[in-house]
């Protein structure tokens, strides 16, 4: 299991958080948000290596 799928299952053993997938162009773009106030505190999303200086053309997994 990636350190992603953790964070997002231990999330989900969170009472006050709400997990979200709010942009419809990029579906597979996570955001965590605090059930009662609805602001966000995580994103997790994909970027390509080479927009963030790196080396290569795949993607580079991010939590925020």
């Amino acid at each position: 299991m990636d350190l992603t799928q953790k964070l997002i299952d231990f999330t989900a053993t969170l009472k006050d958080v709400q997990i979200d997938h709010p942009f419809a162009k990029f579906p597979e773009y996570i955001v965590l948000r605090h059930r009662s106030s609805g602001k966000w505190f995580g994103l997790v999303v994909s970027i390509e290596k080479d927009k963030l200086g790196l080396d290569g053309k795949e993607k580079y997994h991010s939590s925020m």
